[in-house]
Order: C-alpha cells, then structure tokens, then sequence
C-alpha cells in the first residue's frame, strides 16, 4: 500500500506532502516553487531496521533504535490524515494529524521536524511527547530559531 496526500491553505505559500511509499511515511513542507523546506519521519510499515539504510532514491525507514512505542493503527489512505497550519508569535508551523491523534509537528527550516513515533531524538525526527498538543514551547523556540529570516 502507498499514497500520497497534500494540504494547503489559502494564504499560506506553504504545500504540506505526505508520502507513504508502503515502507516508510513522511511528511514534507514545499516552497512554492516545489523545493522542500521541512521534513520529518512519520512511521515505518513493518519492523525497523538495526540501521540506517541508504536506499537510492527513496527516503530511509528509521531505526529501532529511535522508533518509540506509541500505537496507533497505520493509515490505510490519504482520509486518515488532517493537517493544521498554525502561527503564534509569528512562527508558522504544520501539525499532522492521523484521525484525532496529534502525530507531528514540521516548520519551514525544522529537518527534522517532530513525531511522536520518535523515542530519541535522531536524524529523521525528533521526540514529541504525547503530552505536547497542550505545551508546545519547546519546540516553537526550537522553530523560531530555525525558521528562515
């Protein structure tokens, strides 16, 4: 199984991508022109591997090693996903959601962003805790001091 699925807003010149390629989901910010500006891991389909793979072409499944214990059932189309722009204090950001369950957290220049599948902090996500939907300050310092000037 694999898909594909894509939220806009007007007035926001961001394009929110998600792709589960059947191995592996991510979520993707795009500039206007297509480039992408910020990522982050969402989940493997099947078990992790020991390590970091470096398949061509296709973006890698993350590690046992950072992958948390956070169950949730894995989507089965584009319907299970909605996203959320939000902006406070002049930062933008993008809140993923599978069904009701707050699942990530990406900004322009945040790569990687935050997942809550993520158990440590590594190079496809960062944790975000199942209690951040409430306390999001951490992570809009860490945003604000990444975000583009």
């Amino acid at each position: 199984m694999s898909f594909d699925c894509f939220f806009s807003s007007d007035g926001i010149d961001y394009e929110l991508w998600i792709d589960d390629d059947g191995q592996v989901c991510y979520a993707y910010l795009r500039e206007p022109d297509g480039s992408i500006c910020g990522k982050v891991w969402l989940y493997n389909r099947g078990p992790s591997p020991e390590w970091f793979e470096e398949p061509r072409g296709v973006p890698p499944r993350n590690p046992a090693r950072f992958v948390g214990g956070v169950q949730f059932p894995l989507p089965e189309s584009p319907d299970d996903f909605t996203a959320e722009w939000w902006s406070e204090g002049g930062v933008l950001y993008a809140r993923v959601f599978i069904g009701k369950a707050l699942v990530a957290i990406l900004a322009p220049g945040t790569k990687p962003g935050w997942s809550i599948m993520a158990k440590k902090d590594g190079p496809v996500a960062n944790v975000l805790a199942s209690s951040s939907p409430s306390d999001l300050a951490p992570i809009l310092r860490e945003i604000r001091a990444k975000a583009p000037r």
